[in-house]
C-alpha cells in the first residue's frame, strides 16, 4: 500500500500545525509498513529535513509538480492533499494515475481489480481554511470549493471535530475523524524529578513563568491581544510580592519591535519610548523564532502558557505546552475542547478580560497550577504516534472496502 502527501505547494518556511500534524502521520504510517512518500517544493526540502530529520528519507522533492511527479510516479494507492490548492494537485495525480490503469488493463485484461481502481484522494483538513483572514477573496473562495470539489472522489479527514462541524455546516460535506498527537522531542528525555523541584523552587521564591507564541502575521492569533493580557496581568502584581516572568516566541526580534511601534495602544503597552534598553517589551523576555528542540526546552522551563488565538483548529502548540507540564489558557473557541479538561489541565476563555482573571487565579494558587500541570502531562501522555497511524489504517480500511493492515 503506498501513499503519497503533498506539502503545500509553496516555499515552506515555518513550522506550523498543519506541518507538523501531516509529517507525524506519514511517519506513524511508515511505521506501520506504508510505502509512504512526501512531496514538496525543491526549495523547501533543506528547512523540513532541519526540523523533521526523521522524515528527511520519506520526501520527495520537485521542482515541475507535473513533470516530477505527476507523469513520473503516479502509481499511488492514496494521495492525500494537506492544503486546499494541494487538492487540485491530487485529482490530477489520480486522473493520470486512472489513465495509465486504464492502459495496463487493456493491454492485460487479467490485471487485477485493484489495480483498475486508481488512486484514492484523501482531503487532510487542519483547519478550516476559508476564515483565514489573509486569504485573497479568490483564495478564500477556492479554499470553500476544495470540500467539495469531486466530492464522489475525495474523502475529507480531520483530527479536529471543530473543522469537521465547520464543512459539514457551511458546505454538506461530511468527513472522518482520525487521531493526532503533539510532536514528541526524541533526543530529550525529560526528567520528572528536575521538574518537580524547579516548581518548588518557584513555589518557596513565589515566581511564576508565563510563556506566549507571538505571531504578528497572523492577525487570528491575537499577537497583540496577548501581550496586552500579559501587561495587565503584570500591572496587577507590581506591588505584590509575586515575581511573574513573561517569556514569548515564535516571530524574529524584529517583528516583534515593529508590532511594539504599530499602533500607540502598542507602544503604550510595549513602553517603547521609555524603555533604558533602547527596545520594545522591556517588561518581558522575547526569545525569537524556535525550532522544534528549542520549543521544548522552552516549554520546560515555563508554568503557564497563553494562546488568546480567535480560534484553534486543535492546538498544537499547547499540546506541546501540556506534553512539558505547561497548563494552557486558551480560548475557547475551535478544537481544543478535544483535548482539554477545563479546570483540571487547561484554562479556557472567552475573551482578553476572562483570561487576565484566569492567569491572576493561577498566579495567586500555585499548588493548583502543580496538580494542574500534572494532569496536563498525564493527558497528553495518551497521545502517541502509534495511535494516530492506527486511526489512519481504520479510516483508510474504510474508504478502499478491505483490511489494509500490513
Amino acid at each position: 500500500m503506498s501513499i503519497l502527501f503533498l506539502l503545500h505547494d509553496a516555499h515552506i518556511d515555518t513550522v506550523n500545525g498543519g506541518l507538523v500534524g501531516s509529517i507525524e502521520v506519514a511517519l506513524g504510517l511508515h511505521s506501520l509498513g506504508y510505502v509512504v512518500r512526501i512531496a514538496l517544493l525543491h526549495q523547501s526540502t533543506s528547512f523540513v529535513k532541519q526540523h523533521f530529520p526523521a522524515a528527511a528519507p520519506l520526501l520527495l522533492s520537485y521542482t515541475s509538480f507535473q513533470a516530477d511527479i505527476m507523469l513520473k510516479d503516479n502509481n499511488w494507492s492514496v494521495i492525500v492533499a494537506t492544503y486546499f490548492p494541494t487538492v487540485w494537485m491530487a485529482l490530477e495525480v489520480a486522473a493520470a494515475a486512472a489513465a495509465a490503469a486504464t492502459v495496463a488493463t487493456t493491454a492485460t485484461p487479467t490485471s487485477s481489480l485493484s489495480s483498475t481502481l486508481g488512486s484514492r484522494v484523501v482531503y487532510f483538513a487542519q483547519d478550516y481554511e476559508p476564515l483565514f483572514q489573509t486569504l485573497p477573496a479568490a483564495a478564500s473562495m477556492a479554499a470553500a470549493l476544495s470540500y467539495v470539489v469531486h466530492s464522489e472522489q475525495v474523502h475529507i479527514v480531520s483530527y479536529s471535530p471543530w473543522v469537521l462541524s465547520m464543512v459539514e455546516k457551511e458546505h454538506r460535506a461530511k468527513g472522518w475523524k482520525v487521531d493526532c498527537h503533539p510532536r514528541r522531542e526524541e533526543k530529550i528525555m525529560w526528567q520528572q524529578q528536575q521538574r518537580d523541584q524547579q516548581q518548588q523552587q518557584q513555589q518557596q521564591r513565589r515566581s511564576v513563568v508565563v510563556t506566549a507564541m507571538i505571531r504578528p502575521a497572523t492577525p487570528r492569533r491575537a499577537p497583540l491581544q496577548t501581550l496586552i493580557a500579559l501587561h495587565r496581568v503584570m500591572e496587577r502584581f507590581r506591588q505584590m510580592d509575586v515575581q511573574i516572568l513573561v517569556r514569548t516566541f515564535g516571530c524574529t526580534h524584529s517583528e516583534m519591535q515593529a508590532l511594539g511601534e504599530s499602533t500607540w495602544e502598542a507602544r503604550s503597552v510595549s513602553q517603547w519610548w521609555s524603555s533604558w534598553t533602547g527596545q520594545a517589551w522591556p517588561w518581558l523576555t522575547h526569545v525569537g523564532r524556535l525550532n522544534h528542540t528549542q520549543v521544548h526546552h522552552f516549554f520546560q522551563q515555563s508554568d503557564i502558557f497563553v494562546d488568546l488565538s480567535e480560534w484553534q483548529a486543535y492546538g498544537f502548540s499547547a499540546q506541546e505546552a501540556m506534553m512539558s507540564g505547561v497548563v494552557p489558557v486558551v480560548v475557547d473557541n475551535g478544537g481544543v475542547r478535544d483535548f482539554t479538561d477545563p479546570g483540571v489541565n487547561a484554562m479556557l476563555v472567552k475573551d482578553e478580560d476572562s483570561a487576565v482573571d484566569a492567569l491572576e487565579h493561577l498566579i495567586l494558587h500555585p499548588d493548583l497550577v502543580v496538580k494542574m500541570q500534572k494532569a496536563a502531562k498525564q493527558k497528553m501522555s495518551t497521545k502517541t504516534r502509534l495511535k494516530t497511524a492506527h486511526s489512519w489504517n481504520s479510516f483508510l480500511s474504510d474508504i478502499l472496502g478491505e483490511d489494509v493492515m500490513l
